[in-house]
């Protein structure tokens, strides 16, 4: 993907080049604070995860890449989630933490292993433990 910092349009009136910027402010004399704003709110509300199933606690552990590098974490999860760009998460409560805490997909290590189950890809586990379909949810 690439990053809006590095998207560059120029363009030219006559002799003179502006960016898109300059073009609406000095040219059409039009103030883009607030269109700047309504797509901030809009990028915000698609990182928002939102939920997509609640059940029992399934006790689930797991490799997890955090701030503090790959932690084994147990947690007994109850809430999948999903954000407007696809991302899912999982929350419940974590033993490491003793609170409740929500991780995002991207950073499972290895597979989630579930007392009971065989060990799964993410995908799989909410197909086969969870038994939710993520390509309808």
């Amino acid at each position: 993907m690439i990053k809006e910092r590095e998207i560059q349009s120029r363009i030219k009136i006559n002799s003179q080049t502006y960016d898109f910027v300059e073009l609406c402010r000095k040219v059409l004399k039009i103030d883009l604070s607030d269109l700047f704003e309504q797509a901030k709110e809009i990028r915000k509300a698609a990182n928002e995860p939102y939920l997509i199933a609640k059940f029992s606690p399934i006790t689930t552990t797991f490799t997890y890449l955090s701030s503090n590098g790959k932690e084994r974490r147990t947690v007994d999860i109850d809430q999948v989630l999903k954000n407007g760009k696809d991302d899912y998460y999982l929350s419940g409560f974590c033993h490491l933490r003793k609170e409740r805490r929500t991780f995002i997909s991207s950073r499972f290590q290895t597979m989630l292993a579930t007392e009971g189950h065989k060990k799964y890809y993410f995908h799989d586990w909410l197909k086969n433990v969870a038994r939710i379909d993520h390509e309808r949810s």
